[in-house]
C-alpha cells in the first residue's frame, strides 16, 4: 500500500474488521471515512493501526457480544460460510480500507479524527473538536485549528 507506508497485513485485517464492525450497514463513502479516521489517529498519535482499533473505548464494535464479536467467534469455531452476507460485507470493508490507505492526500485534507453515530449526542468532552461532515449514519470531527496571533 503506497498511501499509508507502515501498514502490515495484521493492521489491515484489524482495520477491516473494525470498519466492518462499526459501519457494515453504511455505504462505501462512510466506510472509507471511518478508515480515514483510523489512519489519521494512527499517524497523529504515532500508534499502529491495530493499537488505534483495539484500544478500549475507541471503537464499540470490539465490545464482547457485539456484531463483530459474534462474526469472529463463529468463524473461529468453524461456522464459516464464505457465501454468507457477513463475509461479503467484510470483503467490502477490506476493499474500502485498501482504498482509504491509498488516498492519503484526500484523507489528510479531510482531517477527521473522531466520529459518533448520529443517534447519540456529541460527547461533552469533545469541545476541542469541530464538526466537518455529517453523513447518513455518522458525524465526523477534526481537531479545531489553533488561531495564530
Amino acid at each position: 500500500m503506497q498511501g499509508y507506508k507502515k501498514i502490515s497485513i495484521f493492521d489491515l485485517i484489524i482495520m477491516a474488521l473494525t470498519v466492518f464492525g462499526e459501519a457494515s450497514i453504511c455505504d462505501d463513502y462512510e466506510q472509507i471515512r471511518v478508515g480515514w479516521t483510523i489512519l489519521n489517529r494512527a499517524e497523529t498519535w504515532k500508534w499502529s493501526i491495530a493499537k488505534v482499533c483495539l484500544t478500549p473505548w475507541h471503537f464499540s464494535c470490539w465490545k464482547m457480544n457485539k456484531y463483530l464479536w459474534r462474526f469472529i467467534v463463529d468463524n473461529f469455531n468453524g461456522y464459516m460460510q464464505y457465501d454468507k452476507y457477513e463475509w461479503r460485507e467484510f470483503l467490502r470493508a477490506l476493499s474500502n480500507c485498501m482504498y482509504a490507505c491509498n488516498s492519503e492526500i484526500n484523507r489528510k485534507a479531510w482531517a477527521g479524527m473522531y466520529y459518533h453515530d448520529k443517534s447519540i449526542p456529541k460527547p461533552e468532552t469533545w469541545d476541542e473538536l469541530e464538526l466537518i461532515e455529517e453523513t447518513k449514519h455518522f458525524k465526523f470531527y477534526k481537531l479545531k485549528e489553533v488561531k495564530k496571533g
